[in-house]
């Protein structure tokens, strides 16, 4: 850097003159030294201020470096605790869904036995329900059955009563008409009998030899009639034991 061209007027020719202009020249070069200095004063400002910078530059690159790492440990941290938490979460899913799975096989177990006893009992309702049905069926059966053999027994005594009736109003006609015929016959007999006494009075008297053949037949009737008259007797008799023996052994009328 060349030293500025002062302006130098006409040189004085004293002492003092040259003095002053030495002085001149003196704060000229302290100026210049004084500029000089605030250059290199400016200058190393420049100097330590970029060095600051730098500083400052590396001390933030440092901290934004451990920001950085900081941040990406916190980061691989949430991570892995998000990662955590998601595994717990999951493996609390998976329990839930379990007991729930447990849940709804115990309550679909209890429900099937539930299902299975009400069948069972349904079941168990209808066959005693249908045993009870039966036995009434049958006990209604047996009193059907009961009645009309009753109604049949006893239109079957009926029966053997009106016929027992019948027959002993028929037997009871017969005798009557036995007993009737009987009668006559003993009436015609006493009345042949007298006759007979009558004519064998005449013919003790008229003698044997004068009885007409008529005679000797009516008299052979007479005791023809007399035999039988004996014997229905007898027979009456025997069927009135038979009847009063019956009547005995009877059951009574309900």
């Amino acid at each position: 850097m060349g030293r500025p061209q002062l302006y130098s007027p006409r040189q004085p020719d004293s002492p003092s003159r040259q003095l002053i202009l030495e002085l001149a020249r003196d704060l000229e070069q302290v100026r210049l030294h004084n500029n000089e200095l605030k250059k290199v004063r400016a200058y190393e400002r420049k100097s330590f201020y970029e060095h600051l910078d730098r500083l400052d530059r590396e001390k933030e690159e440092v901290h934004n470096a451990a920001l950085t790492a900081a941040a990406a440990k916190r980061d691989a941290l949430r991570l892995e605790a998000e990662e955590t938490l998601q595994l717990h979460l999951r493996a609390e899913e998976e329990e839930k869904r379990r007991k729930e799975e447990l849940e709804r096989q115990k309550r679909e177990k209890i429900e099937r036995e539930k299902a299975e006893r009400e069948r069972r009992e349904r079941e168990e309702a209808a066959r005693v329900e249908a045993v009870k049905k039966a036995q009434e069926e049958e006990k209604r059966r047996k009193a059907e059955e009961a009645e009309r053999a009753r109604r049949a027994a006893e239109e079957e005594k009926a029966k053997r009563d009106r016929e027992r009736a019948a027959h002993e109003q028929r037997k009871q006609e017969e005798a009557k008409k036995e007993q009737a015929e009987a009668k006559a016959a003993e009436e015609k007999r006493k009345q042949q009998q007298q006759q007979a006494e009558e004519t064998s009075a005449a013919a003790k008297i008229l003698g044997v030899a004068h009885r007409t053949p008529q005679q000797i037949a009516e008299h052979q009737r007479y005791l023809e009639l007399h035999q039988h008259l004996k014997k229905f007797r007898r027979n009456a008799s025997a069927n009135s034991s038979r009847m009063t023996r019956s009547r005995t052994a009877l059951p009574p009328t309900k």
